[in-house]
């Protein structure tokens, strides 16, 4: 289990790709002493892991680790293709294995780009959006045109696609005294005064800088009468904002299991 964004994403894309296939593969650098139960995934990410199959090379050390789960993911892909009679798709983060399954294979596939390459990733990321069997996929309009300047492909009429990315988007809403009974079950016993408040307002991520949390400690001193809780970031991080910020309408409740994430979003106005 892992605290980064980019797990809990990968981890939700599995479980919604695992309701609309018979069997999804995930392929991950899985450290040799993590010994975790599909049990226990389920319970961190708080999704079902049913169809879901985890490969990952063995490794003594880290050393091109990257494109051994790519060769990793060629195997099955092979595997698959000769003893079942199965389309298979391809999601890719992995810039070798995205390499291989589309300029040389020339299979249709996705993928998923969050920074461009440099040295000899650069000519292989170029290759791999050019290629007309990729399409690729970025998290916003900036890194797209930040992509085709940087490896000049800005005239030519590619398949780059924005998908803004969420772990928990159209989760289902809560009415009004579902929201209440749920806010009281779980706000009174760290937050017994949260019903002094107009609004509670909720922030569930990092704490580093670029976040926009300066924004929030900011609109959280001028209302005064609205309650901001905010969810995320390590101890040290947190005692330093505490520090700074002793208002008694920010709570920094720490952590969250992704299990419990959405429980907790569904009670906040904002």
């Amino acid at each position: 289990p892992s605290r980064s964004a980019n797990s809990i994403h990968v981890m939700n894309m599995c479980e919604a790709l695992s309701k609309q296939c018979n069997e999804v593969n995930l392929f991950i650098k899985l450290d040799s002493c993590n010994s975790s139960t599909n049990k226990e995934l389920e319970n961190f990410y708080g999704i079902d892991l049913r169809n879901i199959h985890m490969h990952s090379p063995y490794f003594s050390s880290l050393k091109a680790i990257e494109l051994r789960i790519a060769l990793k993911s060629l195997l099955i892909f092979l595997k698959n293709i000769f003893s079942k009679n199965t389309t298979v798709k391809v999601i890719s983060r992995n810039l070798y294995a995205a390499f291989i399954f589309g300029p040389i294979l020339n299979k249709n596939i996705i993928y998923e780009t969050h920074s461009p390459e440099k040295g000899i990733r650069k000519i292989l990321q170029k290759l791999i959006i050019k290629s007309c069997k990729v399409n690729t996929i970025v998290i916003s309009e900036a890194l797209k045109k930040i992509l085709l300047k940087y490896h000049s492909l800005e005239k030519f009429n590619l398949s780059v696609s924005v998908l803004h990315d969420a772990a928990r988007s159209g989760q289902q809403m809560l009415n009004y005294h579902e929201k209440i009974a749920l806010r009281k079950e779980i706000l009174h016993e760290f937050i017994p005064n949260f019903n002094n408040y107009e609004m509670i307002c909720g922030y569930f991520g990092h704490l580093y800088p670029g976040r926009g949390i300066e924004i929030i400690l900011g609109a959280a001193k001028m209302n005064k009468n609205n309650l901001f809780i905010i969810f995320g970031g390590n101890e040290n991080q947190i005692n330093v904002f505490k520090k700074n910020n002793n208002n008694s309408n920010i709570i920094f409740g720490g952590f969250l299991r992704p299990s419990h994430v959405k429980d907790y979003m569904k009670i906040m106005d904002i």
